[in-house]
């Protein structure tokens, strides 16, 4: 990120650590978001055909 005259081993294994962590942290969060079921939206079923259902 920024200059590359600038890098170093150290700061590379820094920012790697950093953005694995979060990463992580993501993934576990995501991991035990609640899915909930999915709700009827219309009151009633369309009167025309629809190519993407089962109909």
């Amino acid at each position: 990120m920024g200059e590359a005259e600038k890098a170093t081993a150290e700061k590379g294994k820094i920012v790697f650590e950093e953005a694995s962590k979060n990463l992580a942290q993501f993934v576990e969060e995501y991991y035990h978001q609640k899915i909930e079921s999915p709700t009827q939206n219309q009151a009633q079923e369309p009167t025309f055909p629809l190519s993407f259902t089962s109909h």
